[in-house]
C-alpha cells in the first residue's frame, strides 16, 4: 500500500487526517506553547492558554516573526500532503461534498483489472450486494486504459421534475443541462473515493423502492435483459459503506429527493 512521506497509510479520511496532522504537528505546537509561555514572562501577554484566543495580547516582533517562521512550516506540510495525494491513483478524497455540485469531482476511472479492484473495494471495507458483484463481472470491468472523468451531482427536482421522474426522462433532461451518463465502469471507482458519504437517515436495505440516502450513478445500461442490473448506487448504512447495483424499469418513478451522479462533458479527454 502507498504510504505518505511520514509513514501513514493511504488514502487519508476525514478520521485518520487528524490523526496524521496532529502527530506531525504536535512539535510545532509544543514550540508555540512555548513562545506565549515566554511572552507571558516577559509581561507581554496577561496570560498565556493553548488553544483559546488571549484578548489583550502585544506579542513582540520577535514572538511574531517565529509564529510566522512555524505557518510557514505548517503550510510546508500540507503542500507535502497535497502533492502525495496528487501523486496516488486516487485523489485526496478529504473533500466537503458541496465543493463539486459546480465544480466537477477529479475522479480517476479504469485502469484496474477486475480482481485488483474487488480487492480494492475489499480492503477499504466496502460491502456489495449480489447485483454489484453481477455488474462488476460483466465485460465492461475487463482491463482498459483509465482516463479522469468530471463528476456533478444532481437531484431529480434539481432537473426541473417536482413531482418526480423516469429515468429516461432524468437522462435526457440532463442532456439538456449539459450532462452525461457516467462510463458503465464508474460506480466502484467513485465508491473508493467518495468516504465523506454521509449516513443515511435509515437502515433499511431494501424495500422495493429507492433507498434513501443513496447515490444513483447515472450510466447507459449494459445489457438489454430486464432481469440484469441497470446500474450502481451508493449508500452508507450505520456507517457502513455500501456499492450495491439495482434493477429497474423505465416506468419506475424516482422522487425530487433522489440523487445522481453524472459527467461533465467538458472534461473529456
Amino acid at each position: 500500500m502507498e504510504t505518505l512521506r511520514w509513514g501513514h497509510p493511504w488514502p487519508l479520511t476525514v478520521s485518520n487526517l487528524a490523526a496524521v496532522l496532529d502527530r506531525a504537528l504536535d512539535p510545532i505546537a509544543s514550540s508555540v506553547d512555548g513562545v506565549v509561555v515566554q511572552a507571558s514572562r516577559d509581561g507581554e501577554l496577561a496570560s498565556a492558554a493553548r488553544g483559546r484566543w488571549v484578548d489583550g495580547a502585544v506579542p513582540t516582533p520577535d514572538s511574531l516573526f517565529y509564529a510566522a517562521s512555524l505557518t510557514k512550516q505548517v503550510i510546508g506540510l500540507l503542500v507535502t500532503v497535497a502533492e502525495d495525494a496528487e501523486a496516488t491513483e486516487y485523489p485526496c478524497p478529504v473533500r466537503p461534498p458541496h465543493r463539486y455540485e459546480t465544480n466537477p469531482l477529479r475522479l480517476r476511472v479504469g485502469g484496474m483489472t477486475r480482481s485488483e479492484l474487488l480487492g480494492e473495494l475489499r480492503s477499504r471495507g466496502v460491502l456489495l450486494n449480489s447485483y454489484a458483484e453481477t455488474l462488476i463481472n460483466h465485460a465492461v470491468f475487463d482491463l482498459r486504459q483509465r482516463e479522469e472523468v468530471g463528476i456533478v451531482e444532481r437531484n431529480v427536482g434539481d432537473l426541473g421534475f417536482s413531482a418526480g421522474a423516469t429515468l429516461p426522462q432524468v437522462f435526457a433532461r440532463a442532456h439538456e443541462h449539459g450532462l452525461e451518463p457516467c462510463p458503465a465502469d464508474t460506480g466502484p471507482y467513485l465508491r473508493l473515493m467518495m468516504t465523506w458519504q454521509a449516513n443515511a437517515p435509515d437502515s433499511v436495505l431494501s424495500a422495493g423502492r429507492s433507498p434513501t440516502g443513496a447515490l444513483k450513478v447515472a450510466c447507459a445500461p449494459v445489457s438489454d435483459d430486464v432481469a440484469f442490473p441497470r446500474g450502481f448506487y451508493l449508500r452508507v448504512v450505520d456507517g457502513q459503506q455500501w456499492l450495491r447495483g439495482f434493477r429497474c424499469d423505465d416506468e419506475y418513478l424516482f422522487s425530487p429527493e433522489d440523487r445522481f451522479a453524472f459527467r461533465v462533458p467538458e472534461m473529456r479527454q
